[in-house]
């Protein structure tokens, strides 16, 4: 099982694992000499029950709390330490809506510094930490006082820990899918040895000989690995649940923390991310489209906007569907995956939730396909959650595709556990066919039209930033990174409109017909340079569009001169 402490700054959290461990994972120089916690901290201990735990330990301090986060997205359970002196401060707050948005199923609460407290009675504290939990994930879990100058106080965390590892709550990451990932959290050069990467291994084994790729963002490097250690002991492979070291062979560029080991065509990525948000407890307002704010997953992040895709949600809690246009791809990470969202304005946590896609470039997405994603996404077991969002693929590639999507969308197990139920075969070619899950053509119709209303909402947002709002289609590609075959689909029916050489949405060419036709009612009649002058549209732009309006009939040329048609006068 892995562990990860939370809580505020100074409330005792690397003491309690040294306690536990006799390791302390306070490593640096820096750390030791002020006595705060600066990095990652990792120590290893086996429970009376002879269970393994390893111990992810992570800063309090609100100034590290990015490093907070790359130490939180691969761990079972949670040991939330809240100091009986201070009680409930700011970042143990925000640490447990962290790892609420995470996903976090279990844990335990260790109440520090009871020794300080004299004659007052714990209760209270007891009381209000009680209180603070309430609808988290630690709603009902064990409280256990603890302090340093009592062993025995350690002795009945440590028992408490081991009914942890006992529960099925806290076995998630150990399940295997055959689809590994190691997100990095530290990368170093050992002497004698090369490159070696530490992480938190989820989803399946990894063993020495391994062929594997280090993927971050757009780059990929192909690595060998020449030796493992699990939870800090040498292995010939390391399985899921373990904290893992990897000594490897090969390329360097993109070992660093961020990037993640994988297996080659298990995974995909994007700049496009389509996902649930769910907005923490104690936010007042919803997150402004134009803000500033930067994406989570595993231990990479990257800057991110935010376009919401569904109204208003209809509770306080309950998530809106979104589309995140990253500043940067984001790999490897698939549906299913965990992300926590911060505004970088304000420095805060406002949100997390569930990625429902990732694509490569603007993809079509209808609501009712992503809230069954969702859906999907929220199961806990990580075999019912990767054969429930294969489903959906499924059906929503009208119940056929081929085998090699289906595995980078939800790994291979998927399609072993599908088939085993009978919902699913393979083709001749390799297709995963699932004939209950095809559609109507009327529906595919229906569905395909909605995908498109809904991408064109995202592009009216890149043209409403021009002026006039016209691009050239080879801009528009390198602005959206739209493809060609979803462009000319665009045309074809309609949602894109050709003005010359130049693109622009419906909505903009009537706005653009406002401007045009206002200043004609003002001029009644005009010449280009007029016009000109008039809407403050560059000649480039006014010819073709003058033209287009003529076409349309809302303007009528006469020589050099254009008035508008007398029904509209």
């Amino acid at each position: 099982m892995m562990v990860i402490t939370a809580g505020h700054v100074d409330h005792g959290k690397s003491t309690l694992i040294k306690l536990l461990t006799g390791t302390d994972p306070d490593r640096l120089a820096e750390e030791q000499a002020r006595g705060l916690t600066i990095e990652l901290g990792f120590a290893f201990a086996t429970l009376p029950s002879g269970a393994s735990v390893a111990f992810v330990d992570v800063p309090g301090h609100d100034r590290f709390i990015r490093t907070m986060l790359s130490g939180c997205g691969s761990v079972d359970a949670a040991l939330l330490v809240v100091s009986a002196v201070e009680g409930w401060k700011p970042q143990t707050e925000e640490h447990v809506q962290i790892l609420d948005l995470l996903g976090m199923r279990s844990g335990v609460i260790a109440l520090t510094h009871t020794d300080l407290l004299g004659d007052a009675s714990i209760d209270p504290m007891v009381a209000e930490v009680r209180q603070r939990v309430t609808g988290t994930f630690l709603e009902g879990c064990e409280i256990v006082p603890t302090a340093a100058s009592e062993p025995s106080t350690i002795d009945e965390l440590r028992a408490a820990l081991d009914a942890l590892v006992g529960s099925d709550a806290s076995r998630w990451s150990s399940t295997s899918i055959s689809r590994p990932r190691l997100w990095i959290d530290r990368s170093f050069t050992l002497s004698g040895h090369g490159r070696v990467v530490t992480g938190s291994l989820t989803g399946g084994s990894i063993a020495e000989g391994d062929q594997l790729q280090i993927v971050h963002g757009d780059s990929v490097d192909q690595v060998r690995i020449r030796s493992v250690h699990a939870n800090g002991v040498p292995a010939s492979a390391a399985e899921p649940g373990h904290r893992v070291a990897l000594n490897v062979a090969g390329r360097a560029g993109a070992t660093g923390r961020g990037g993640a080991v994988v297996r080659s065509e298990q995974w995909g990525g994007g700049e496009h991310v389509h996902a649930s948000l769910t907005l923490v407890r104690s936010l007042v307002a919803t997150p402004r489209e134009r803000g500033s704010y930067r994406l989570f997953v595993g231990t990479t992040s990257v800057p991110v906007r935010i376009r919401y895709l569904d109204p208003e949600p209809g509770g306080e809690h309950e998530p809106r569907l979104v589309r995140f246009r990253a500043a940067a791809p984001i790999a490897p990470i698939s549906m299913g995956d965990r992300f926590v969202l911060r505004d970088e304005s304000v420095q805060r946590t406002v949100g997390g939730g569930i990625v429902l896609a990732v694509d490569p470039s603007p993809a079509l997405h209808d609501l009712a396909s992503l809230r069954a994603r969702y859906r999907a996404g929220e199961l806990h077991d990580l075999r019912d959650r990767t054969e429930s969002l294969g489903r959906v693929v499924i059906a929503e590639h009208h119940g056929t595709m081929p085998t090699a999507a289906l595995i980078q969308a939800v790994g291979p197990m998927n399609i072993e556990g599908l088939m085993r139920r009978g919902a699913t075969t393979v083709t001749d070619d390799g297709s995963a066919d699932s004939p209950a899950d095809r559609p109507s053509s009327v529906d595919r119709s229906a569905v395909r039209q909605a995908q498109m209303i809904e991408l064109t909402k995202e592009l009216q947002a890149l043209f409403d930033e021009q002026r006039p709002p016209l691009l050239t289609p080879e801009d528009l590609a390198v602005r959206s990174g739209l493809a060609t075959s979803v462009r000319a689909e665009l045309q074809r029916f309609g949602y894109l409109r050709t003005v010359g050489p130049f693109l622009t949405t419906v909505d903009s060419f009537a706005t653009m017909s406002d401007v045009i036709g206002d200043a004609l009612r003002g001029l009644g009649t005009a010449t280009i340079a007029e016009l000109r002058d008039a809407t403050g549209y560059s000649r480039k732009f006014l010819v073709p569009l003058l033209e287009s309006l003529d076409r349309t009939g809302l303007t009528l040329r006469s020589g050099d001169r254009r008035s508008l048609a007398a029904r509209l006068t």
